[in-house]
């Protein structure tokens, strides 16, 4: 996680999973049942508001970061569909 002095952050991971790429991609992109599976515990309360899957999903969740608890409500794009996934704030 970084900071870039206007309250902006960017958070990413990296890992080598044992697993072929289109699972791995599937797990990700669902909001449903996927995605909160495998986020850290510092994310907590993730409610899909619109949609659910990859491109066009709205969500709504809360990290612990830094000493306190933060809202966030995000929109996803996918500038490459079933490759990248891109959380943004937005209009949750």
């Amino acid at each position: 996680m970084t900071m870039d002095g206007s309250n902006r952050y960017q958070v990413s991971r990296t890992a080598h999973v044992a697993a072929p790429p289109a699972r791995v991609y599937a797990i990700i992109s669902d909001y449903h049942q996927g995605h909160p599976r495998i986020l850290p515990p510092q994310f907590r309360n993730l409610v899909v508001k619109k949609g659910g899957r990859g491109a066009g999903t709205h969500i709504s969740f809360q990290m612990k970061a830094f000493g306190r608890t933060m809202s966030f409500r995000h929109e996803v794009s996918e500038p490459e569909p079933g490759r990248v996934l891109v959380e943004q704030e937005g209009r949750a």
